[in-house]
């Protein structure tokens, strides 16, 4: 019996997920922050996240590092070639997995996108990055090309937002008003403060504003709509430049995943799918099933079994993986 570990180590999150070579999942381990490019964060920070999470999936699975034959891990930290150098370095010695592959966190997600792995890729997190594949062996990530089209951008759009709504530039919204609510304050003068002020720590992070947003929009503000739909047109015109990186057929698989996409803005993702279908009018655009951190232990069993997933070995990862509330 073989085993391999897979990593999806994000800018929230790290997941890591040990699997045998039948598809069983056997551990699983979850921390903070793995992007060793955050700037908020010190590196070895987010690498000993990483690194607990790998621990506690070994422990849960009763095996050692040793035990691993293939270890392939997803790294949003992973964009420019001294990064995949750096961090196989480190995990090479970390690990005792015979073989370590890095890849960029957005492979994760399109490999466990679907049984074959062809396709694009939006993963939708603090910031979000794009992974494209097509059946004649043709990659391509966005990287360091896609900043800005996070939840943390349509949070500071919120505070623009709200800026522009108190000096009666933009249109009334009830945004401002459940925000304060939520955080009980008494004007939007006080709104700003909380998070504009020296002294103090904002009683939130920027994408933890996404939510509200979606939330007004979904319940009819028209300058919630308005954002929204903008930025899912933006987001869909890098879709475009990412597909033409590929030979793609019009039918393109589009898969969605990350905390973005988990809050299910049909605006969003309407105004994402109109303007992919300007090119591609027959693109089929879902929200993920699989995490992107299960793509990881895919790609590991290909590289360590040397021939495709099985759709039988599809279906056990599919089965044995951690229900969605270990992912939020």
């Amino acid at each position: 019996m073989a085993y391999v570990l897979g990593v999806d180590a994000g800018n929230r999150q790290t997941f890591a997920l040990i699997a045998d070579d039948e598809g069983y999942i056997l551990g699983a381990g979850r921390r903070g922050c793995g992007n060793t490019s955050n700037p908020h964060l010190p590196e070895e920070v987010a690498l000993k996240h990483v690194e607990q999470a790998v621990g506690e999936a070994l422990e849960l699975a009763q095996l050692d590092a040793y035990d691993l034959s293939c270890a392939c891990m997803g790294m949003a930290g992973a964009i420019w070639p001294e990064d995949f150098s750096f961090l196989k370095r480190h995990f090479s010695k970390k690990l005792g997995a015979q073989e370590l592959l890095i890849t960029n966190q957005a492979f994760g997600a399109l490999r466990a996108a679907s049984l074959e792995g062809h396709g694009l890729a939006i993963m939708g997190g603090i910031e979000v990055v794009s992974a494209v594949k097509d059946g004649l062996g043709q990659s391509w990530y966005s990287g360091y090309w896609q900043q800005g089209l996070g939840s943390e951008a349509l949070g500071r759009q919120v505070l623009e937002s709200i800026r522009e709504i108190g000096l009666g530039i933009e249109v009334a919204s009830s945004l401002g008003t459940r925000l304060c609510e939520v955080l009980k304050l008494d004007s939007l003068e006080d709104l700003l403060h909380a998070f504009y002020n020296r002294r103090k720590e904002a009683p939130l992070s920027l994408y933890q504003l996404a939510p509200f947003l979606i939330e007004e929009a979904d319940k009819g503000d028209k300058l919630c709509q308005s954002l929204l739909k903008r930025h899912g047109e933006r987001l869909g015109q890098y879709v475009l430049a990412a597909l033409k990186k590929s030979a793609l057929a019009e039918d393109v698989l589009i898969s969605l995943s990350g905390d973005l996409f988990r809050l299910r803005s049909k605006l969003l993702y309407e105004a994402l799918l109109d303007k992919v279908k300007t090119a591609y009018p027959q693109a089929n655009m879902v929200y993920a099933e699989l995490e992107a951190v299960v793509g990881g232990v895919m790609g590991g069993l290909e590289h360590h079994l040397h021939h495709p997933i099985t759709a039988e070995i599809f279906s056990k990862l599919k089965s044995t993986s951690p229900d969605s509330s270990f992912f939020c």
